[in-house]
């Protein structure tokens, strides 16, 4: 049965971790070790682009990996719609433990 069918049956369908923001950890861990600021740029089209929507997600996973933590994050967006995204993606990533949830 594929996961439209499972879905469909009620059934949960089987979810796997993406390995590229699993990824992640390595050098968001790298820049806290350094003290240094992570510089994170979703393209310069507009928020409803989809190069900007998939960053969108990498940003709110960057954002949860950094929660708790004195990294800056420093984000850098050409449209005035994605830099609102943006910055409340990183300002609330859920389920991350950040004291503001």
């Amino acid at each position: 049965m594929t996961g439209l069918g499972l879905g469909a049956a009620g059934a949960v369908p089987p979810l796997r971790p993406l390995p590229g923001l699993l990824a992640l950890q390595d050098p968001v861990g790298r820049a806290t070790d350094l003290a240094r600021p992570i510089r994170f740029t979703g393209g310069i089209d507009a928020a409803r682009s989809p190069q900007a929507l998939a960053a969108i997600g990498v940003l709110r996973q960057i954002g949860m990996l950094l929660a708790g933590q004195r990294t800056p994050l420093i984000v850098a967006s050409a449209d005035l719609t994605a830099q609102a995204v943006n910055a409340a993606m990183v300002r609330q990533p859920k389920g991350a433990g950040c004291p503001w949830d």
